[in-house]
């Protein structure tokens, strides 16, 4: 019946038979291991790669016996092995406990222009929610109804993705975590920055190329990622082509270091 359940879980991955024997693997020999390994935080934010690192590390948990908890803030369990908070909002004081982590960020500017197009047509339910603010509008009503992009960028940069690169800004880049940026990661040569970001960590050298494997899997160069409709266009400054004059004005006027403090002259 756990073989069933694992692979009913993993039956994606399995079309992939060589990532499927390694993750055969792993599983059975996690669950000989003795030795607790580190706690695993993982910190993302809104439009950097929530949805690609929830597939590897959702995947990663079932294959090796770990508990998962993914949310934000206070909506996570911090007694999981794993901590997924997609919003990087960890709560420090309730980790005791050693831990290895990883934190991704993107250029603010194409932030903006990636969360523009993403609300416009994306399902998530908070998108459908009537906001009395915007008039009883839903977000996606709302930002539909506007005349150009231009607009929809510029809600943007007072809305969701203002949110978003707040949070970027605000997190302690002295924790210790790898950092990582999206634009390092969603090339052919990702992969070799995402095992090379996660090669020291105290973990079996089996379950570490597991997660290369897997971030390969479901990487949009992978055998899943190709498939993926939910990556629009990932390519990096997708700002120069889409930004006005009015658009560099006023991302000036509210994040004029936000690119430099982010990494991003």
């Amino acid at each position: 019946m756990k073989l069933y359940k694992w692979r009913n879980r993993l039956d994606v991955a399995c079309t992939d038979p060589g990532l499927a024997v390694k993750a055969m693997s792993v599983f059975f020999t996690s669950r000989l291991r003795v030795k607790k390994s580190p706690k695993i935080l993982v910190g993302t934010h809104h439009k950097v790669l929530s949805v690609f690192m929830t597939r590897i590390f959702s995947d990663f948990a079932n294959i090796t016996n770990r508990t998962i908890s993914i949310g934000m803030a206070e909506n996570v369990d911090y007694k999981a092995d794993i901590i997924f908070d997609h919003h990087s909002q960890f709560d420090f004081s309730k980790i005791t406990c050693e831990y290895v982590g990883l934190h991704f960020r993107r250029d603010p500017r194409d932030l903006v222009v990636s969360a523009g197009f993403y609300h416009k047509r994306s399902d998530e339910p908070q998108l459908h929610i009537p906001l009395e603010e915007l008039g009883g509008k839903t977000y996606q009503e709302y930002v539909n109804a506007l005349e150009s992009m231009e607009e929809v960028f510029l809600f943007e940069l007072d809305h969701s993705a203002a949110y978003n690169i707040r949070h970027m800004l605000e997190w302690d880049y002295d924790r210790g975590f790898q950092e990582l940026k999206y634009e390092d990661i969603v090339t052919p040569e990702g992969g070799a920055v995402f095992r090379q970001a996660i090669n020291q960590w105290p973990s079996p050298k089996t379950e570490k190329s597991l997660l290369g494997s897997l971030f390969n899997f479901y990487s949009i160069f992978g055998k899943a990622g190709k498939k993926n409709v939910h990556v629009r266009d990932p390519r990096s400054k997708q700002y120069q082509k889409h930004f006005t004059e009015k658009l560099y004005r006023e991302f000036e006027a509210r994040f004029a270091d936000a690119p430099t403090v982010l990494g991003y002259d």
